[in-house]
């Protein structure tokens, strides 16, 4: 969190941030996602942080350029 807070971004990024590393999977067993990393729908991401679709995709990208962050798209049939 202390990286978050010493490094330049957008509000919205540092709300996704904030979010994703409230929410790291432990055990590998956490809401279906592996050790180390965080699952999230976009809608979940959208209530938790109260900003639009476009918002939080321009968040994600941008955390991606900043951070490496790997998103996985998942498409549920």
């Amino acid at each position: 969190m202390r990286l978050f807070a010493r490094t330049p971004m957008t509000g919205a990024a540092l709300r996704i941030a904030n979010a994703l590393a409230g929410h790291i999977s432990y055990d590998g067993a956490f809401r279906g996602a592996p050790m180390g990393c965080a699952a999230f729908t976009m809608s979940e991401l959208q209530a938790i942080t109260a900003l639009s679709e476009r918002a939080v995709r321009a968040a994600l990208e941008e955390l991606a350029a900043l951070f490496g962050l790997t998103i996985r798209r998942r498409h549920h049939a």
